[in-house]
Formats: structure tokens, sequence, C-alpha cells
């Protein structure tokens, strides 16, 4: 309330505290929000991987998911061949 407060104390009108008060006070929240969203989006790979049958259309998370998987189990049985060997 008071940053209004003070804007009326030098006369201003409201477009001009809203565009130099309370958008640069509310940018960071913002700038989360916006952060959020887009975590949230790149983490819903989960209907793609129900509806998407032909890997052609894959998006990159689930590519991404199988480039590590199967370096996880490649990494995983050079490991298992090199404790037989020894």
């Amino acid at each position: 309330m008071m940053m209004i407060e003070i804007t009326i104390l030098i006369d201003t009108c409201q477009f001009h505290y809203m565009f130099r008060i309370f958008i640069p006070v509310s940018l960071p929240i913002m700038a989360v929000m916006t952060l959020f969203y887009g975590v949230g989006h790149w983490n819903s790979y989960m209907d793609a991987l129900i509806y998407l049958r032909t890997r052609d259309l894959y998006p990159l998370q689930l590519v991404l998911q199988e480039i590590l998987i199967t370096n996880s189990t490649d990494s995983m049985m050079s490991t298992v061949a090199d404790v037989e060997r020894a």
C-alpha cells in the first residue's frame, strides 16, 4: 500500500506506477512461474509415452530417456563381464 501512496503523492497516473514500480517488483515471481511452467511441461513426457506408438514421433524427453536406459544397461553389462573375467 505504501507504493501506491508514494505515487499518489508525486502525482503520477496509474499506468506510470504500474510500469515503474509494480512490474519491476513482480518480475522475479513472474520468472519463477514461467520456470515452473516450463519444467512442468518438460516433465510431461508420460502423455507421449502412453499415446505415441511410433518412435519417429517421440519427443526429446523420451529419446533422452531411451539413451540413458541403453547406456546404463550397457555399463551394467560391461561391469558384469569385467567381474566374470576377474
